[in-house]
């Protein structure tokens, strides 16, 4: 994980193709979700902190909904920590970490 936030002059990172990554804010417990949910699927990804004090220039275009955390993979984005605890829970069905029956 990136301990370093980025913030406002700082490049953006290149992204690696079919590398799942996610921005972040280190104390953010939405975000803390997403990577909880990362790292018991054991999924290969990288962690970008940004710093949402003072932004990158950035900011705006890579993270349109303006919160974290987001979830890139390749051209798909994924924004909030439960959209995201579901799609990984979908592409990465192994192991299970959300029920099948709603309704548990």
């Amino acid at each position: 994980m990136s301990a370093r936030a980025l913030e406002t002059g700082s490049k953006l990172p290149p992204l690696v193709p079919g590398k799942l990554r996610l921005y972040s804010m280190r104390f953010c417990p939405f975000a803390q979700r997403a990577l909880l949910v990362l790292k018991a699927k054991g999924i290969d990804h990288e962690v970008v902190n940004v710093n949402l004090r003072n932004r990158p220039e950035w900011y705006n275009e890579v993270l349109p909904s303006g919160t974290v955390p987001v979830l890139y993979q390749d051209d798909k984005v994924i924004s909030g920590s439960m959209p995201i605890a579901e799609y990984l829970e979908e592409a990465y069905p192994q192991p299970r970490l959300l029920p099948t029956d709603p309704y548990l």
